[in-house]
C-alpha cells in the first residue's frame, strides 16, 4: 500500500515538474515576443546547405547546416545572450529549441561589428522551416531581441 502511495506521489511530482517546465518555456516566450528589438541590429541567413551522408540520429536523419550573420549597426554595444529557434518539420509539427549564447559563445558587438557563424538543425522529414530569435543585453543593461528571419530547410532535387 506504501509503495503504490508514494509511486502515485512520485508520478504526480513528475507531471508537476513537466507542466512547470512547459510553464517555464511560455513564460520565457512571452517574455521574448514582448521584448522590443533593437534599431540597427539585424541578422541575416546567409546560406543553407542540406548534408547528405552526414551519421544522425535514425529518428532525424536529415541534417541542414545553416550560415548566418548578425551586424550591430546601433549605436551601442551588446552582447547575444541566448536562442531561441522554431523548427517546422514537413508535417507541420513544430519543437522548439533555446539554450544560452551561440555555438558556446555569448558575443559582443560593438557597433559596427558582426558575427558569423554556422550550425546545423536535425529534421525527421525532408522539409521544413527555421525561424526564431536572439536575445541582446545592451551595455546599458537593457534587454531587447533581434529577430532570426524564416528560412526553407529542403533537400535539393
Amino acid at each position: 500500500m506504501n509503495t503504490i502511495w508514494a509511486s502515485n506521489i512520485h508520478s504526480r511530482q513528475k507531471s508537476r515538474g513537466r507542466y512547470l517546465i512547459t510553464a517555464l518555456k511560455l513564460l520565457v516566450y512571452f517574455i521574448m515576443i514582448s521584448l522590443q528589438e533593437l534599431k540597427g541590429l539585424s541578422v541575416s541567413v546567409d546560406h543553407v546547405a542540406y548534408q547528405a551522408g552526414i551519421y544522425t540520429n535514425p529518428e532525424k536523419p536529415h541534417c541542414f547546416a545553416y550560415y548566418i550573420t548578425i551586424i550591430n549597426r546601433s549605436n551601442i554595444a551588446v552582447t547575444i545572450r541566448g536562442r531561441k529557434w522554431v523548427l517546422r518539420n514537413g508535417r507541420g509539427e513544430i519543437n522548439a529549441v533555446e539554450g544560452e549564447g551561440i555555438v558556446g559563445k555569448c558575443p559582443k558587438l560593438n557597433p559596427g561589428d558582426l558575427f558569423n557563424y554556422n550550425s546545423f538543425h536535425l529534421l525527421e522529414t525532408e522539409a521544413g522551416v527555421a525561424e526564431g530569435a536572439y536575445l541582446a543585453v545592451d551595455s546599458d543593461g537593457n534587454p531587447s531581441i533581434v529577430r532570426i528571419p524564416k528560412f526553407e530547410l529542403s533537400i535539393p532535387m
